[in-house]
């Protein structure tokens, strides 16, 4: 029930947020909960796999978000990360 009321919360977020800034924040906080947060500790004892979920965190970003919503801005893995 928690994360369905943290969904409901997010989606409120977005749908109230009228600045682009202010709906890429609420973007971000997403992706860093969804690729980053997550994570078990031993994925944080290498680089490569760091920048592995921020490259799929960037992926899901332009497949998902992208993609649905032309005001948020287009940003290569460089300008992401």
């Amino acid at each position: 029930l928690r994360n369905w009321t943290r969904a409901a919360e997010w989606w409120q977020a977005m749908s109230e947020s009228s600045q682009p800034s202010e709906k890429l924040s609420v973007i971000l906080e997403d992706l860093a909960a969804r690729f980053i947060l997550t994570c078990p500790e031993e994925e944080f004892a290498s680089f490569e796999r760091i920048f592995f979920m921020i490259e799929a965190a960037h992926w899901f970003y332009v497949d998902h978000y992208l993609e649905n919503d032309a005001s948020l801005p287009s940003l290569g893995l460089k300008e992401f990360a």
